[in-house]
Formats: structure tokens, sequence, C-alpha cells
């Protein structure tokens, strides 16, 4: 959504033709639909899969420095605990260095880590993000989270069990981001 406004002048690779119908029809003519990176994943880098799946990974919800939300991470911590015992909780680069947000989680137990910056135009990406992910989600046998996001798409397409549910505050998300 963001893109539609600018003077882009660099082509704009998108998930989906409705995306990039949309985005042409607001008069870009520079984006082109590719479908997500995950499915070129393995062709790059062909995975090992030798490894027992155990455990349980969460994907909490995040603010990015476009879109924000409310702050549920404590909730969320609970609502994890309670739930499923101290398990892995990846936390979002921004919410990882926030050392508040990070103790909420450690504080009732569970594993806190980052993938890094997965985003191309942010200082430090990380340009295996996307494999570290992958590498670090195959170890798990079921993935949570509070909210639909890729995070819960990229572990079913390996084969993960998922769940979302739990505590979320939309209240302070510009509703374009909410609507997506």
């Amino acid at each position: 959504g963001n893109y539609l406004g600018s003077k882009r002048v660099a082509n704009k690779f998108v998930w989906s033709k409705r995306c990039e119908e949309i985005i042409k029809a607001n008069g870009k003519s520079n984006v082109f639909a590719i479908g997500a990176p995950w499915l070129y994943l393995e062709d790059v880098y062909p995975q090992v899969k030798t490894q027992e799946k155990s455990g349980i990974i969460a994907y909490p919800a995040h603010s990015s420095s476009w879109s924000h939300m409310g702050d549920t991470s404590k909730e969320y911590a609970s609502y994890l605990k309670d739930k499923y015992g101290p398990i892995t909780v990846v936390l979002h680069k921004y919410d990882f260095t926030n050392d508040e947000t990070k103790q909420k989680y450690e504080s009732v137990g569970h594993s806190v880590i980052t993938h890094g910056s997965g985003t191309p135009w942010e200082k430090g990406f990380d340009v295996e993000f996307l494999k570290n992910q992958r590498d670090v989600v195959s170890r798990f046998e079921k993935v949570v989270s509070n909210s639909m996001s890729t995070a819960i798409l990229y572990a079913t397409s390996l084969g993960l069990t998922a769940e979302v549910g739990g505590p979320i505050d939309y209240s302070v998300t510009n509703p374009d981001d909410r609507a997506s």
C-alpha cells in the first residue's frame, strides 16, 4: 500500500497478480508478480531433512517501521505459558532489541530468539533470512501466533501444524494494514 504514493523508479516485485493489478490500476507500471520468495527457497538452499521435529514455536504479531500495533506482549506471553508451558518465541528484530518486550516473554520462562532482519531496504538485511528462518522452524512440530502471518504460512508449508489465537491489539494500527 505505501508504494502507491511513491516515486519509485526501481521495479517492485509482489507476491500476487491481485496486488500487481491494484498497483497498475493506480498508475504504476513497474510492478511484477513473482510469488512468495519462500517458493524458491528450496531451489537456492536445499534443506537437509534429518532432524526430528518437536516442540512449539510462537510468532507474536509485531509492529514495523511503517505500521504500529498495540502492545499485548505481556498478555500474549502469559497466554502462551498457560496454554503450552515454556516454548520458543521468535520476536521481530524491533521487539527483540526492546529489552522490556523481550523480558515479558523471558520472565514467564519462554526462550526468546529472533531471525534478524528480513526487510531488504533496511540496514542489516540478511540475505539468508528466509533460509535461517526455515532451518529454525523445521525443528518444531507446531507453530502458533496471535495473527495470521507469513510465519504461519511458511511453517505449514514445512508440515507443522498451526494455531492462531491469543490477545492482539489493532487499536493503533493503520486501517490499511489492519485490512491486510
